[in-house]
């Protein structure tokens, strides 16, 4: 993985990749491959499920 530049980086996607740090991978492409729309609510979690993976926002 090759490390990338401080562009764009804030608490927000801080907090994403924490969040996707704790779930299952397989788990969680297999909840976007069973459903037809791009976004899913995944444990508290609001996910965009292509082009990548990506945390949208949290459910308060």
């Amino acid at each position: 993985m090759e490390s990338t530049p401080n562009t764009g980086w804030d608490e927000k996607s801080f907090m994403a990749n924490q969040c996707l740090q704790t779930i299952k991978m397989d788990t969680l492409l297999m909840e976007c491959d069973q459903r037809d729309n791009l976004e899913i609510s995944f444990k508290n979690y609001v996910l965009r499920c292509r082009p990548k993976v990506t945390v949208l926002g949290r459910l308060e």
